[in-house]
């Protein structure tokens, strides 16, 4: 439903739209233990729209550790509630897809799990994740608040406390 609208985006702002709505999947992640780690990624996230840094390699480690260390991919394994799951996919997919730009940005190679070449996919990947989080109904009123917001052309949506108190996210 929301597809079109979105791929009328520029690629900032159509990680603007992945990561607002992803701070709304955050409080369904707030009691995890590793909530501290996944909040720093969605933060380094909006860091980089913000300021262009750090490089996509420099941050590649809170999507995918080839050490074994802390990656939300990782972490999400260990999540032992199912229904879970699709807050814990809908912010990988936001870090992976601003991932996915800075390393265009920085014209930088990255390994496969940052490839979001597929808008489709990628879209309706996000979407059916957080349609199972929240529901037809609320996921369409907090899309359509995104879509809005982005599609405004004002500046402010690339400030994250903008973007949650517009959407009326509470933290």
């Amino acid at each position: 439903m929301f597809f079109e609208e979105w791929l009328n985006l520029d690629n900032d702002r159509k990680a603007v739209y992945f990561l607002g709505l992803s701070e709304k999947a955050f409080l369904r992640l707030i009691a995890s233990p590793y909530s501290n780690f996944i909040r720093e990624s969605l933060d380094i996230c909006w860091d980089w729209l913000n300021q262009r840094k750090p490089s996509a390699s420099d941050f590649y480690h809170y999507l995918d550790d080839d050490d074994n260390k802390n990656s939300l991919g990782l972490l999400s394994q260990f999540e032992h509630n199912n229904s879970l799951l699709p807050a814990w996919n809908c912010i990988i997919t936001a870090v992976a897809f601003t991932l996915y730009i800075a390393s265009e940005y920085h014209h930088e190679i990255l390994p496969q799990p940052a490839d979001c070449s597929d808008y489709d996919e990628v879209f309706n990947d996000f979407h059916n994740n957080f349609r199972s989080l929240f529901g037809e109904e609320l996921m369409r009123d907090i899309e359509g608040k995104m879509l809005s917001l982005l599609e405004g052309g004002d500046a402010k949506v690339f400030d994250k406390k903008y973007v949650i108190t517009s959407l009326g996210i509470t933290q």
